[in-house]
């Protein structure tokens, strides 16, 4: 317990993350999955630093998943679809 209790203690309060919905169908209307974890993200307090829409193929999702790594400002990159 004491390794659990020191875990949650140093955590951070909240992440800044992104959120990316692949799919080949979904549009920003139409993408309740992706609706889904921004409000999940913001109920818990963390701070959504950008959201997109990418089509489900390897060089669209690796030039996405590439500039949010790389970018210091975001923590967690959060994929759907």
């Amino acid at each position: 317990m004491e390794a659990t209790a020191s875990h949650r203690a140093a955590a951070p309060d909240s992440v800044r993350a992104v959120v990316l919905t692949v799919s080949d169908t979904r549009t920003p209307e139409t993408d309740t999955s992706g609706d889904f974890l921004v409000e999940a993200l913001a109920a818990a307090g963390h701070d959504l630093r950008a959201r997109g829409i990418v089509r489900d193929e390897p060089q669209a999702l690796r030039g996405a998943l590439t500039g949010w790594i790389v970018d210091p400002a975001v923590q967690v990159v959060l994929t759907t679809g």
